[in-house]
């Protein structure tokens, strides 16, 4: 943890019983709830990219000289941390949403009991995402119409086939961050902005947090190479440029490689509609 350059992951996950209330299989409320967090999360550790599904996220995290480990790698303080301030976010922006009155989900959000545990890892790779993701999101698409008891020992494909056949339900109808989670990057972006001195309008450069969901990743080169160097790029539209190895001289065909497979997958982000809270502000 102390060495820079070596990427890792920071994976928190709530105690589901706190969604029992909520609406199942997909209650949109969560949703936002946990894409915001993971937001809040993202900006307080500067991770490159948070992804999240059901009630987990991940921050890929990538220690460099401009950006040291958060707590000069203290593992212990690190997951207190952020534990605390993911309950912190959650709890906010849960008890933010809409509830009809006396709706037992809104009593709950309101009282402010839920509450992440955190762990570091190595960095999983894209497909163990979009696999366990899968996995989760047909269990629990299935638990809304069968006990864990009826379900078993059931693959992903006999728990579809079931829920098609006797429910008239296709999880292929459910919205994608359901089905594969939500992947947030930052990007660089041209805004019309003012300069101070003269008053003009100006086009200027800002980064602004993005989301997809986490196929896009799929769209990348065969091997991974393309796909980690997207990840822990600071920006999502730069990872041609070696922003931390300034002196590291690059294949140009590679460059040109990188930048276009920026350009397609940063074209299939869009931007949020929630601005991080400024943790030291």
């Amino acid at each position: 943890m102390k060495s820079y350059e070596q990427e890792y992951s920071l994976i928190l996950d709530s105690l589901r019983k706190f969604t029992k209330p909520f609406r199942k299989p997909y209650d949109p409320r969560i949703s936002v709830a946990m894409e915001r967090t993971a937001l809040d999360l993202m900006e307080y550790f500067k991770a490159r990219a948070a992804y999240t599904f059901s009630d987990e996220i991940t921050l890929a995290l990538l220690p460099t000289l401009t950006n040291p480990p958060p707590f000069r790698g203290k593992i212990a303080k690190l997951i207190s941390i952020a534990s605390g301030y993911a309950s912190a976010r959650f709890n906010h922006h849960i008890s933010s949403q809409e509830y009809h009155p006396h709706e037992e989900a809104g009593d709950k959000a309101h009282r402010g009991i839920a509450h992440f545990d955190a762990r570091a890892f190595s960095l999983p790779s894209d497909e163990e995402c979009l696999v366990d993701c899968m996995r989760n999101s047909v269990n629990n698409l299935g638990r809304a119409y069968y006990s864990a008891r009826q379900l078993d020992r059931k693959s992903n494909g006999a728990v579809l086939r079931l829920l098609r056949h006797e429910h008239n339900v296709e999880w292929n109808d459910y919205p994608d961050h359901f089905k594969h989670g939500t992947l947030i990057k930052k990007r660089l972006a041209e805004r019309q902005g003012i300069n101070p001195q003269t008053k003009e309008s100006v086009l200027v450069v800002r980064g602004e947090y993005v989301k997809a969901s986490v196929t896009v990743l799929r769209e990348a080169p065969g091997d991974e190479s393309g796909v980690a160097k997207f990840l822990m790029a600071k920006y999502a539209n730069q990872i041609d440029t070696p922003v931390e190895h300034p002196a590291a001289v690059q294949d140009p065909a590679q460059s040109a490689e990188l930048s276009e497979l920026a350009e397609r997958l940063t074209q299939r982000f869009t931007p949020f509609d929630y601005e991080p809270v400024k943790a030291y502000s």
